[in-house]
């Protein structure tokens, strides 16, 4: 890839060539280890476009970004947050993950109604009774005890959710690190995606995505992000990898398993999720919050300037809602 005027022009292995305006690009990710001319990395620098480095199973290499913005007393509040208040965020994250869960157990049993019924009915209502325990004050270790009981509620609800008779796609509980089946390649995969766009949202809003609250703070581990990111997890990256597997636009040869017995997206099956995910990420969808239709793409950046709004003591903490 390499800069061609106020443009980009991505030339591939056969030779042809994408003509790209800088202007209609929002961020850049590459999984191919193509080569990058230092033009194109100025470019999305100066321009404000996130631009990130996964390998090719996904995991997160490195990301490019330009000088650091926004107001440095809002990083220094947020890093100066009482215990109070970090215990305040930290159920109102995990309080709108749980819902998110329920939420898509509740759409699916929608339009599978007989489904909904005999199988997913209690788990919904049990992720309810558990989003409201969250509502009151807990210490950290009450919030991760409802965290896993609502976590185990919902991955074991996933076995009534796929609907392909694919052997290679039937779900059996939450892997990571490594991935060990189809399911939890996609989930894993779609994950490490939304994590950097609130990585890129943060810091477009001039917070610092390292400094958690739910999530430890360790070096290298974007904490506010996948902080930020848990209300959502169910609502994009999981409702996507349903759909890619109901509707049968994965199949089996479109993953590797690798010798530590981890298994991921190839080539073809990245290329069918990237293609997906950026059509996802197109979608209008009308945000009650701001009371207009958005892009779903521009969602974490609603989500993080909210919580910077509510740092400065301008506005409640309210978790963005969309239909």
């Amino acid at each position: 890839m390499k800069k061609d005027g106020q443009a980009l022009r991505a030339v591939h292995s056969d030779g042809h060539s994408d003509h790209i305006p800088l202007h209609m690009v929002d961020q850049i990710v590459t999984y191919s280890g193509g080569s990058i001319t230092p033009d194109v990395l100025g470019a999305c620098a100066t321009a404000g476009v996130g631009f990130s480095s996964f390998s090719q199973c996904g995991r997160f290499q490195f990301r490019i970004v330009g000088a650091t913005t926004g107001n440095v007393l809002l990083r220094k509040r947020q890093y100066s947050l009482t215990p109070l208040e970090r215990q305040y965020l930290a159920e109102a994250e995990l309080r709108g993950k749980i819902a998110s869960e329920a939420n898509l157990l509740h759409r699916f049993g929608k339009n599978h109604m007989h489904i909904w019924q005999g199988e997913l009915r209690e788990p919904e209502q049990n992720l309810r009774a558990l989003a409201e325990q969250a509502d009151y004050p807990k210490t950290d270790d009450a919030l991760r005890g409802i965290e896993g009981r609502a976590a185990k509620i919902y991955f074991e609800s996933w076995k009534h959710l796929v609907l392909s008779d694919d052997p290679a796609f039937q779900f059996s509980g939450r892997t990571r690190r490594p991935p060990l089946d189809c399911c939890n390649a996609l989930m894993s995969y779609g994950y490490t995606i939304l994590t950097g766009d609130f990585v890129q949202a943060l810091e477009a809003t001039g917070l610092d995505p390292q400094a958690g609250i739910l999530h430890g703070d360790r070096p290298g581990k974007p904490a506010l992000a996948l902080d930020l990111m848990e209300p959502f997890r169910a609502s994009i990256t999981d409702q996507l990898v349903l759909r890619l597997i109901n509707l049968k636009m994965l199949r089996e040869n479109m993953f590797e398993r690798r010798a530590d017995g981890g298994v991921y997206l190839n080539s073809d099956g990245r290329r069918v999720f990237l293609r997906e995910w950026s059509q996802m990420r197109r979608k209008m969808v009308f945000v009650s919050n701001c009371g207009q239709h958005v892009p779903m793409g521009i969602l974490p950046h609603l989500q993080a300037m909210q919580l910077s709004r509510w740092l400065r003591g301008e506005d409640n903490y309210e978790l963005i809602r969309w239909e």
